[in-house]
């Protein structure tokens, strides 16, 4: 059955209904009911709410920096809401590993923001934790929003090459 025969059909069927003590029927979300004596028809329809977000899958990568110094920002990680409700940009990450595990600093060294500057990494004040945190980064319906990243590096850490996994989940 198709929506336009269902259409049709509704006064028909509050003509039978009132002839009967109740019928409801259903089709993809809309239901229709009508009680005997009466010959209006009620519609209602729900309209759910949907969390459609793409993060995209971007390594950042972070050139050579000295222990001491911050990095500036190499790229940024698009946040894309594709859904019918906005949706807040919650990050959590790990520790950095070295290629030799025994050496690794922590994850509040990496540091993010959702805007850019010429400052570099100075502006980036939000710290990545373990636990998994509210930014309070809200990417509206059909909104992108960028997340750029550098990371401190501890005066004294040992010369290195360091890695980090970085989620990020969105709620609605």
């Amino acid at each position: 059955m198709n929506f336009k025969t269902t259409i049709v059909n509704a006064g028909i069927i509050a003509v039978i209904a009132a002839m009967m003590l109740s019928v409801t029927f259903s089709i993809t979300g809309l239901s229709f009911s009508a009680n005997s004596g009466s010959t209006n028809v009620v519609a209602t329809v729900n309209v759910q709410t949907t969390c459609v977000l793409a993060v995209s899958n971007t390594a950042v990568n972070f050139l050579t920096v000295n222990p001491g110094a911050s990095t500036g920002v190499v790229n940024a990680v698009a946040d894309t809401n594709n859904g019918n409700v906005g949706a807040y940009i919650w990050i959590s990450g790990s520790n950095w590993i070295g290629a030799n595990i025994a050496i690794n600093f922590f994850v509040t060294n990496t540091i993010y923001s959702n805007a850019l500057s010429s400052e570099g990494a100075g502006f980036l004040f939000n710290s990545v934790g373990l636990a998994t945190g509210n930014t309070g980064i809200l990417v509206s319906t059909a909104g992108t929003n960028n997340l750029f990243f550098g990371v401190n590096i501890p005066v004294g850490q040992t010369a290195n090459a360091y890695t980090q996994n970085i989620v990020i989940n969105n709620v609605c």
